[in-house]
């Protein structure tokens, strides 16, 4: 041995980060379900359900186990899982920067306590930045991804360092399971495959199908889908019991148009810029110019969660890297490259495999520049000089002295960006906001009643799962009424109690044929029971029907069949409006409210679904109140959207005083703005001047081409000026323009006005 130190002292550090670091992640924990996806990882871990794509099955499968400690409520547990699941990962990442100083200095400069703290620093930083420490306090998969991936490089590591096949096939298993919790796993595999040909010297083809085995061993966790899928479950996301409804799980079609979105932008203008005309050549330079904007963007990442020790030190660990050993700085630039492409406009936590790679350069930029006497030839090295006191005693080209004060102000920036800076941000002990609001208006839907839910369906069901708060209530989302993606999502199986179309019947390749299905559905349920919609914009525009839903309370609005011998509640629209403004108020009255901008989620979908549904429906004084509540509450009065609903308001209504007041003020403040320039056409038309009214209409026409509106109400003046052809012709465009159910019906009922 080069050092008589204890080997296990190199944890002691480790170990007590990981009390300080579980110490803190406990006193931040959410004591209740927080937001986003945590109500439903906190109900598919309880109850065994299947999350949304891509399952996550190894997940749900080993938080179900923190479910059954005799402590705490469901989501407690489940959050206290994440925090475990965090140190566990700290401690991996540990391991892993000591094995890989080793494998990369070890053979030169053989001393794990060199490797101790350039491996602590970085992990230290990592711990208590916003995207991995916010990830610790709430039911999510980071931590747990974080954990797999660490586990899997360690794995690569060791495989390199003992020169132990059977460590690449236990990284081939991890990475299977770690499939299972996180299906970007998937974009490693192109670095494994460098590391794999690179290090794999003899025998590959046996190894890797051995290494496909032991994937495939993990990988089969998968099968919990189908199987549970079997069961029913009240969460039971895409029913992949059928072929075509498991592969669009592990797939994750259900996200698949944003996945490489930045560089699926490049570059039509790009061949303008280089003056060429040439396609190829704008192409090239658009990506280059994509690459060298997500490179900066990735930088300026670490530095704002990380440390500026962590930027500077993953640039130069690269390098060094680089130097010592290719094949490994070749699997880390392969899958820190397709991470932060794939991940650019998402970050945060999306990013934290990156800063596994981050932490490990970081860990050998400090340990080169710290304790490796890099500046002086071995030939100059005294040769009865015990290596040991080479890179201990004399720590880099700055000596003991100042290496150490180095360190120190290092280690002492940890604790800083803790407290100061993101402590605030990330504590969640006090907040039991977030299930509050929706389970105030759950707790008022009809007796029996089949419930439509929007946004914040993964509460309801976190409701009825874990709370059990409302068993006779059937839910169903509006997404399974209108996605294209028919995979079984509502079967007799699943929903005895309904009644169900013939799905054979419908044309779910139509706009119209999903709008249809989901009327056909709601219309045959609405004979039989109550049938309540949450507020929610997308189900007023991908259906025909907006007019026949009525106010039933505060933010439900209840079904009005012409054919239902039901009752419809007698709430009026402004009754419905002051109640869930009283709701509002009475939550906003709680002690922190206004500490959390998440909670604002589903109040700001029911506040903006209420302006379309009564924008839609004619009760423009109401809009205007939401209106209100839209620019005051949500802080939107200086946009120019905003501006110009309320603009579109006043004329609808009649309103022209105003609407022409409002409009100079628009010009003043969006002088150059497509909504500008429609609404001064709408106010124009509305006066009778229908010249001037185009001109204005073909501006803003000018300033964004592809805007349905402004198409429409070019069609629209073109027939109120008798020209015919062209109104027809202008309809016609229009028409390639529609996005939506709401948008086709306008469209065909201004064609159908000219016949």
């Amino acid at each position: 041995m080069i050092s008589d130190q204890p080997a296990n002292s190199k944890y002691i550090p480790i170990v007590c980060l990981l009390f300080l670091a579980w110490f803190v992640y406990l006193s931040t924990l959410s004591p209740t379900v927080f937001y986003r996806d945590a109500p439903e990882f906190a109900n598919t871990a309880f109850s065994l359900g299947i999350s949304h794509p891509a399952g996550f099955p190894i997940y749900n499968l080993m938080a179900k186990a923190v479910t059954f400690f005799p402590m705490g409520a469901i989501p407690f547990k489940v959050n206290l899982f994440s925090s475990l699941m965090a140190c566990l990962a700290l401690l991996a990442l540990y391991m892993t920067s000591i094995t890989f100083l080793r494998v990369l200095a070890g053979s030169e400069e053989n001393s794990d306590s060199a490797f101790l703290w350039p491996s602590l620093l970085p992990i230290g930083f990592m711990a208590f930045c916003i995207p991995f420490w916010g990830n610790t306090m709430l039911a999510e998969v980071y931590t747990l991804h974080t954990l797999f991936t660490v586990l899997v490089i360690l794995a690569l590591l060791k495989w390199k360092e003992k020169e132990d096949i059977r460590y690449l096939y236990c990284a081939a298993l991890m990475y299977g399971l770690s499939a299972g919790n996180h299906g970007t796993v998937a974009f490693y595999l192109p670095g494994i495959f460098v590391l794999f040909f690179f290090w794999c010297r003899y025998k590959w083809w046996r190894h890797l199908s051995v290494c496909v085995l032991f994937f495939l061993l993990g990988f089969s966790v998968y099968l919990y889908l189908p199987i549970r899928s079997l069961t029913e479950p009240t969460f039971d996301w895409g029913n992949p019991e059928t072929l075509q409804g498991f592969l669009f799980q592990i797939t994750d079609q259900k996200d698949s148009h944003t996945h490489f979105e930045i560089l699926n932008q490049a570059t039509a203008s790009s061949a303008a810029i280089t003056g060429t005309g040439e396609p190829a050549v704008g192409w090239t330079v658009g990506l280059f110019t994509k690459i060298k904007h997500i490179g900066s963007v990735f930088i300026m990442d670490i530095y704002q969660n990380l440390s500026l020790v962590s930027a500077v030190g993953f640039l130069g660990g690269a390098v060094i890297c680089f130097r010592k050993s290719l094949p490994f700085f070749l699997f880390c630039a392969v899958m820190t490259g397709i991470n932060i492409v794939f991940f650019t406009s998402w970050r945060g936590e999306a990013f934290l495999p990156s800063y596994i790679i981050v932490s490990l350069f970081t860990a050998l930029f400090l340990y080169q520049v710290l304790f490796v006497r890099w500046w002086k030839p071995r030939s100059q090295v005294s040769a009865g000089e015990p290596l040991e006191k080479i890179i201990l005693h004399k720590p880099g080209p700055l000596g003991i002295r100042w290496g150490r004060v180095i360190m120190v102000l290092i280690a002492l920036a940890i604790p800083w960006t803790m407290i100061h800076k993101n402590y605030l941000r990330v504590d969640h002990s006090w907040n039991h906001l977030s299930e509050t609001l929706t389970r105030q208006v759950y707790l008022t839907l009809p007796d029996r009643a089949v419930f439509v839910s929007g946004l914040s369906w993964f509460f309801y069901n976190y409701n009825q799962d874990v709370r059990r708060l409302r068993d006779d209530v059937t839910a169903v989302t509006v997404w399974d009424l209108i996605s294209p993606h028919r995979t079984g999502l509502l079967t007799a199986k699943r929903y005895p109690n309904l009644v169900l179309p013939d799905e054979k019947k419908q044309d779910f390749k139509s706009l119209v044929g999903i709008s249809d299905y989901a009327q056909e559905f709601i219309e045959k349920n609405a004979v039989f029971t109550p049938v309540v919609l949450e507020h929610i914009s997308i189900m007023y525009q991908q259906t025909k029907f907006t007019s026949h839903w009525q106010p039933y309370r505060n933010v439900l609005l209840q079904y009005d069949s012409p054919d239902s011998t039901l009752p419809v509640n007698e709430y009026s629209h402004q009754r419905s409006w002051e109640e869930f403004k009283r709701l509002l108020e009475s939550e906003l009255s709680r002690p922190n409210s206004g500490r959390d901008m998440d909670w604002l989620n589903n109040p700001k979908v029911w506040i903006y679904s209420m302006r379309d549904y009564f924008h839609d429906t004619g009760r423009y004084e109401l809009e205007r109140e939401v209106l209100t509540m839209i620019g005051t509450f949500l802080g939107q009065s200086g946009s120019p959207q905003w501006a110009f609903q309320y603009l579109d308001n006043l004329i609808a209504d009649r309103r022209l005083g105003q609407a022409e007041n409002l409009l100079e003020g628009m010009k003043k403040r969006f002088p150059e703005n497509n909504l500008t320039r429609l609404g001064e056409g709408l106010l124009h038309r509305a006066h009778g001047r229908f010249q001037a009214a185009l001109e204005a209409f073909r501006q803003a026409d000018r300033l964004q081409p592809r805007s349905f509106r402004v198409q429409l109400e070019i069609a629209k003046t073109l027939r109120d000026l008798k020209m015919e052809p062209s109104a027809h012709a202008a309809f016609l465009k229009t028409q390639s323009h529609v996005s939506n159910v709401r948008q086709l019906m306008l469209v065909t009922q201004e064609l159908n006005r000219n016949k």
